[in-house]
């Protein structure tokens, strides 16, 4: 299937939170075709392997847990399918770049959902960025520690755990180098700590915190290279960015999007490879600590 293929259908492959809101934002264009939903829990509907051998459909979102993103999207990429998924697309560049190989192998598009970078908060601060320069700054984010965070904690995957806020960094400074990191574990949740370098010279300081039932903030502070703070608005949410980025994946696959619109390849396999770095020089921690304690 070319990029420029009209598909017929369209099915969502997962329905929790992120499934259920792709289908109400699909179900926003009268004239896209069938919409179908695809749920394990839910046994109407069709299975996986039904969808993809499904030739009426074209399009295809992965919004079920994360673990299996890597695998869904290949599986449907051979079945020549566009294909939207929910971050993380893999756990590793490599794992990444193949995946990336395989869409452009079989002409389709392979869309990663990153709705923070979507925000008009997201946006304003890249351009204080760019206008301003800073010399240091410093971003704090935190959150429960629900079964997602749960999941990374215990397959030792804390660079995925804060892999949205890392592809947040990229989108604000460009390419940025991994300097150091450490994270902290109670039986209430998890921290992280890392410290980058854009290519600027600028040093980031990112901290993230995820405790049961801790709520969801976020804050960033910058200065300027003589040490007076810059101006940052507070955080504020979107309720459209899941429409936007949909939006923005159904004109990919018509071939009509503008690049520039949807985070690209380099991005990803960047934030992927800075990922997969922190999740391994953490664990080497732990696995030291341990030797140490023996």
């Amino acid at each position: 299937m070319s990029q420029q293929d009209r598909p017929d259908g369209w099915a969502v492959i997962g329905m929790g939170r992120a499934g259920r809101i792709r289908m109400r934002c699909l179900n926003e264009h009268p004239d896209l075709g069938s919409i179908i939903p695809c749920s394990r829990r839910e046994h109407t509907h069709p299975s996986f392997g039904d969808i993809l051998a499904d030739e009426a459909i074209g399009g295809v979102f992965i919004c079920r847990e994360s673990g299996s993103h890597p695998d869904d999207v290949r599986r449907a990429l051979n079945a020549g399918k566009h294909v939207l998924v929910e971050y993380p697309l893999a756990f590793s560049r490599d794992e990444g770049r193949r995946l990336f190989e395989l869409a452009r192998k079989n002409q389709c598009v392979l869309h990663v959902g990153y709705l923070g970078l979507l925000t008009g908060w997201a946006g304003s601060i890249k351009d204080i960025i760019r206008q301003n320069k800073p010399s240091s700054a410093v971003y704090r984010f935190q959150a429960g520690f629900g079964s997602v965070p749960q999941a990374d904690v215990q397959n030792g995957r804390l660079g995925t755990m804060i892999l949205a806020r890392i592809q947040q960094l990229i989108a604000w400074f460009g390419q940025v180098q991994l300097e150091e990191c450490k994270a902290s574990q109670s039986a209430h949740g998890v921290s992280v700590e890392v410290t980058f370098r854009s290519s600027a010279g600028c040093l980031i300081n990112f901290s993230e915190s995820r405790l049961i039932n801790q709520q969801r903030t976020r804050c960033l502070a910058l200065q300027n290279h003589v040490g007076h703070p810059i101006d940052v608005p507070a955080w504020y949410g979107d309720p459209r960015v899941f429409l936007t980025d949909t939006n923005c994946f159904i004109d990919r696959c018509f071939g009509r999007a503008r690049n520039g619109s949807w985070i690209d390849e380099e991005a990803v396999l960047h934030g992927l490879t800075l990922a997969e770095a922190i999740s391994k020089g953490l664990n080497s921690k732990d696995e030291r600590a341990g030797a140490r304690d023996v």
